[in-house]
């Protein structure tokens, strides 16, 4: 995703890459919105969950993303990725919001945290409105941040080198997301005992 909406490749289609990036911000950002939104509505479903079952489904999920994680494996999600076709399809503008709300919105996409999974818990187990939409906002503002680098993708050597940096600090990132991910997890599981002690 990050080398596919670049100066270099905007210009070629005659577009401005500074439009189509600042939808691509917009539709992260609502993206984001209808993240906390549905966030917002597992709080209320779990509200409405007599007392002690949603301490229980929290906790066994909870228990179930760490030892998941710890295996090493991935979050299930679905198995796609944005359409590269609407970049030769649509104006810049709709390639613009349509990838940033499906990034944003973080389900519409390949999901490669367990951070999403354990903010669904979070909001299950009674997370305060005002922090599950500072949570989808920030974490759609960090999707908005991460295609920034393509404008400066000026040319085909510009492209190459951010290939190579994504190539070479991506398992590193992934790496630092996973063990983020395990001690985001047991932290949930220490309020949680805490929360029922």
């Amino acid at each position: 995703m990050l080398g596919s909406i670049t100066s270099l490749g905007e210009r070629s289609r005659g577009r401005r890459w500074v439009v189509t990036y600042a939808w691509f911000v917009v539709g992260a950002v609502a993206g984001g919105v209808a993240l906390a939104s549905a966030l917002i509505a597992i709080r209320a479903i779990g509200r409405l969950l007599p007392n002690p079952l949603p301490l229980v489904l929290g906790s066994v999920g909870v228990i179930v993303l760490l030892v998941v994680a710890a295996l090493g494996r991935t979050p299930p999600s679905l198995d796609r990725q944005v359409n590269h076709r609407w970049l030769d399809q649509y104006r810049g503008w709709v390639i613009g919001a349509g990838f940033g709300f499906q990034l944003g919105a973080a389900v519409f996409t390949r999901v490669t945290s367990f951070a999403l999974y354990l903010l669904a818990i979070c909001a299950l187990l009674g997370a305060p409105s005002w922090s599950l939409l500072a949570a989808g906002t920030t974490y759609a503002g960090i999707r908005a941040i991460s295609a920034a680098p393509g404008g400066f993708v000026g040319s085909t050597y510009d492209l190459q080198r951010l290939i190579m940096l994504i190539a070479r600090f991506e398992p590193r990132v992934g790496r630092a997301g996973r063990v983020a991910d395990v001690l985001a997890a047991a932290l949930v599981v220490v309020a949680v005992m805490l929360a029922a002690a």
